[in-house]
């Protein structure tokens, strides 16, 4: 027997005026529309597919939740030297670059107490030894060209473990950098431990947005992001990292050292804070934040800087998941 369309119809909406939660009803092959219910001062939505009333609750529930949730608004790090960072980019953008340098990019990081590792810039062996020297092996060794992917082509040397394999290693990214004379950025090798990427742009619309993934080689494997618009909460930054697949691996997960989130939920606001403090910060990588059980550290950053873009409206700025 073919229902009664009229007869559902009310039994629906009688269900759903006497209900004490939320309904939604859905009729496929008939268009969206908002019923009164009789007696009530309620509605009752219809729509055509189920796909978009389970949608509408989803944002219906995180509505009620945000309403539930006390406000949270961002406060600056602590440490923290705006004018310092401020100037480094005027620096740059003044001298008509693009990318900052090496020592660039590690005194914007420091004005905001991102954790760096140490490093010292060179030009030839006999200063790359005495780095290291300063350091104690083994080292790192990469070339110092602003804005370069080094892996990608092949402008890294890790484990070097005595004076000899640092001369071989300066003669080998000589060539890779075409000539003797290359700038280098020599490191102490850090330990191993889970790697992470953070990441900001300056976008058009949204202003500055912060990016955290899987980091290293993994960066563009996985595809594991997560982002949110700077500044950030500290509730933010842990919603950001709650929301990372591969933040399980800092729980110690299948041997991983266990790592204190709060380590990098702090480098999350520091970054998130520098680059809504310094709008000329076009793109920040740090890749990759190095997280061990003593903390984290980032080994490797690159900074872009340019005149910034109007800010945005703020009542369009804002991320939306996938419809």
């Amino acid at each position: 027997a073919i229902a009664d369309a009229g007869a559902i119809n009310g039994v629906v909406c009688a269900v759903a005026g006497g209900a004490d939660k939320s309904v939604v009803a859905v009729a496929v092959g008939q268009p969206s529309r908002i019923v009164a219910l009789p007696d009530t001062e309620w509605s009752l939505p219809i729509f055509t597919f189920p796909e978009a009333a389970a949608a509408a609750l989803g944002v219906a529930h995180r509505y009620s939740q945000r309403r539930q949730t006390p406000p949270e608004l961002p406060t600056p790090p602590a440490g923290i030297d705006r004018a310092a960072a401020r100037g480094v980019a005027a620096g740059a953008l003044s001298s008509g670059r693009e990318w900052l340098t090496a020592d660039e990019t590690h005194r914007l990081l420091s004005a905001y107490r991102v954790p760096m590792s140490r490093q010292a810039v060179v030009d030839n062996a006999d200063d790359a030894v005495a780095a290291a020297t300063t350091f104690g092996y083994p080292v790192v060794l990469k070339l110092a060209e602003p804005g370069l992917h080094k892996t990608d082509i092949g402008g890294v040397r890790v484990g070097i473990a005595d004076e000899r394999q640092l001369r071989c290693a300066v003669r080998d990214l000589d060539v890779i950098g075409g000539g003797p004379g290359q700038q280098l950025i020599i490191q102490p090798m850090a330990g191993k431990g889970t790697e992470l990427i953070v990441g900001a742009v300056h976008d058009a619309q949204c202003g500055p947005v912060v990016m955290l993934g899987a980091g290293g080689v993994l960066t563009d494997v996985l595809g594991d992001r997560s982002f949110g618009l700077a500044p950030l909460t500290e509730g933010d930054a842990q919603r950001l990292l709650g929301r990372l697949r591969s933040g399980a691996l800092l729980d110690g997960f299948r041997g991983a050292p266990h790592v204190p989130r709060s380590a990098v939920t702090d480098v999350l606001v520091r970054v998130a804070a520098l680059v809504d403090d310094v709008p000329e910060i076009a793109e920040l990588d740090l890749n990759p934040l190095i997280c061990r059980s003593d903390g984290v550290l980032a080994v490797d950053a690159r900074v872009r800087v340019a005149m910034p873009p109007p800010h945005p409206d703020p009542l369009v700025r804002q991320l939306r998941g996938p419809s």
